[in-house]
């Protein structure tokens, strides 16, 4: 009996990444990092545990709305 079909079916069409690298061994700091394209070490952030990051830095989300709304020129 088949325990888990719709993991399979998802496995059937995702990628895989045999050596995949983080920018730091911890989630709060490698997250952010992923979404704006820079090391952890480059964002501005609290002192506390580092999960509040401050609005000075600018992450992917941000510049695709801006993209999308015609506020961003790219050069392209």
């Amino acid at each position: 009996r088949e325990t888990t079909p719709a993991l399979r079916a998802l496995a059937k069409k995702s990628t895989l990444f045999r050596h995949a690298y983080s920018p730091s061994s911890k989630t709060p700091t490698a997250l952010p990092s992923m979404l704006s394209g820079r090391y952890p070490s480059e964002l501005i952030r609290d002192d506390r545990h580092f999960t509040t990051y401050a609005a000075a830095n600018t992450f992917v989300a941000e510049v695709l709305r801006r993209l999308e709304a015609g506020d961003l020129d790219l050069g392209g």
